[in-house]
């Protein structure tokens, strides 16, 4: 009777044992790394230990639900700095019998820069390109390199004899971008200094070639005693001055104007001469 007593007390302490020593379900988020550039790719996936059958997977970014995922992988390019991704799994243990198992990462570090090439830019045939690009990278080139001023430094000027887009390339802590801006060259600007509105059908208003590439102008027109004969915004071809002042036609002689261009263009300054 002993012996029998003594064999089910062991049996009873295997069992105990056995009951306290196993692992409970858990989850955890897997990546190499927790640390990207803007804009690259990061992968997770979800290392399962003791559930017997897995149900669904929830990830989430900050709290919020980005994703239903069967086969624990999650992959996004879409991380902010000190994003967190957090992870839930419904883990069946047995018939009724159903848990939650939540896994959170560390906050995701994304190495992030401003980088920009700036507005595009219009010049005339010679003039001189300034960029007006913005950056806080730690080094930057330019390119095609042989066209500007400086390849290396952020604000650089550039004279290029046909329209030419431009590459900035940044760097930051081996994370690289790019942005380009694109300078047009236009003909050369040249603004007439004469005309003759003469009524024999020839030369009668005072056109300017190209100003329609400056849609955004403005044009004031004085005598030599500062005195406003004629303003247009903009001055076009079709509205260029044909030498009258309140309608009536003035006198041959020097004129002067002031010609905005818009748009941070320039201003450009000058005499015309009415020819009878």
């Amino acid at each position: 009777m002993k012996a029998v007593l003594f064999v089910i007390l062991m049996l009873t302490l295997i069992s105990t044992d056995n009951l306290c020593c196993s692992q409970a379900p858990f989850i955890q988020i897997s990546t190499q790394t927790d640390t990207i550039c803007e804009g690259e790719d990061l992968g997770f996936s979800l290392i399962i230990q003791d559930c017997p059958l897995v149900g669904q997977v929830q990830w989430y970014i900050n709290g919020a639900v980005v994703a239903n995922e069967s086969d624990c992988v999650f992959n996004s390019s879409f991380f902010n700095q000190n994003d967190i991704l957090s992870a839930t799994l419904a883990c069946t243990l047995a018939v009724d019998s159903i848990i939650t198992l939540t896994s959170v990462s560390a906050p995701i570090q994304v190495h992030s820069f401003i980088l920009d090439a700036g507005p595009d830019l219009f010049i005339d045939s010679g003039q001189v390109a300034n960029f007006l690009a913005n950056g806080t990278a730690e080094s930057y080139l330019w390119s095609p390199p042989f066209l500007v001023l400086s390849s290396t430094n952020l604000l650089t000027t550039a004279q290029p004899t046909e329209t030419t887009t431009f590459t900035l390339k940044g760097v930051l802590s081996n994370c690289v971008k790019f942005d380009y801006v694109t300078v047009f060259v236009k003909g050369t600007f040249k603004i007439p200094n004469t005309f003759s509105p003469n009524s024999d059908g020839l030369n009668e208003t005072w056109v300017i070639p190209g100003i329609e590439n400056y849609p955004e102008n403005a044009m004031v027109i004085l005598n030599r005693f500062g005195h406003e004969l004629y303003k247009s915004s903009p001055y076009t071809i079709g509205n260029s001055w044909t030498g009258n002042y309140n309608d009536k036609p003035l006198p041959e002689g020097v004129y002067f104007y002031i010609l905005d261009l818009g748009q941070d263009k320039g201003i450009r300054k000058g005499t015309i001469s009415i020819i009878r």
